[in-house]
């Protein structure tokens, strides 16, 4: 009977300790996770009031959140991609990479025939998180042309839009195997909502230079031979 009691004691005290060690570990897991919160949303504050995000040129910007996105979640490379309808393909326009490994060059381009479903995904809002890119269905089919090159393992994929149309693409990018959190995924998302504010900035002014340069040839056109104003 007493051989009994002991034996069923210590079971609840093995049970007790399990349970103790779980929680514990329950409760590093939400201090961590809270930690990484707060990181992310103080990086998304000091970026949206960053003058080279607001007031910078459009390769400064993107150059800019790209480093901020790397170093905040820790990998080795991010890169910006825009959208290009005719042929359908994704181009890099700028690419940060943490180590000194090779990375593609601005231009570089991916086709759309080369991975249909990757765009598809791209086209449906979809955020791409793949663990393992060469078993992950919407980026195995990059597998000889950008990912074994360039030695990634896994890939966090953003879409960003433009007037209602996929404009491109933030891709963070690790070298190594990586399972990615919601709190990346969050964060991931509103980067690529800063990267598309910073290309609607670009169009506008874009847009602005278009309309002084016309304004200048309607005074010109209005004044031949004379001195023509100049316009703000």
């Amino acid at each position: 009977m007493i051989e009994t009691q002991h034996h069923e004691l210590m079971e609840q005290k093995i049970e007790i300790e399990f349970i103790n060690k779980k929680l514990e570990e329950k409760m590093r897991e939400i201090i961590d996770r809270n930690s990484t919160l707060e990181r992310h949303w103080g990086t998304l504050i000091d970026i949206a009031k960053d003058e080279r995000v607001n007031f910078g040129g459009l390769e400064e910007g993107l150059n800019r959140i790209a480093f901020v996105t790397a170093q905040n979640l820790q990998v080795d490379q991010v890169s910006v991609w825009r959208y290009l309808k005719s042929p359908a393909r994704i181009e890099c326009a700028t690419m940060v990479s943490s180590n000194s490994t090779a990375t593609c060059e601005k231009g570089f381009t991916l086709p759309q025939e080369s991975n249909g479903v990757y765009f598809e995904a791209l086209k449906r809002e979809w955020i791409i998180s793949a663990p393992d890119v060469y078993s992950h269905d919407d980026t195995k089919g990059f597998s000889d042309v950008y990912l074994k090159p360039y030695s990634i393992s896994s890939l966090l994929d953003a879409p960003f839009f433009l007037e209602g149309e996929l404009g491109g693409v933030l891709s963070c990018e690790h070298q190594s195997p990586r399972s990615w959190s919601s709190e990346d995924i969050i964060f991931a998302t509103s980067m690529a909502e800063i990267v598309s504010l910073v290309f609607r900035l670009d169009i506008r002014k874009k847009n602005e230079q278009v309309v002084a340069t016309l304004k200048q040839e309607i005074e010109r056109l209005k004044n031949p031979g004379g001195q023509v104003s100049s316009t703000q």
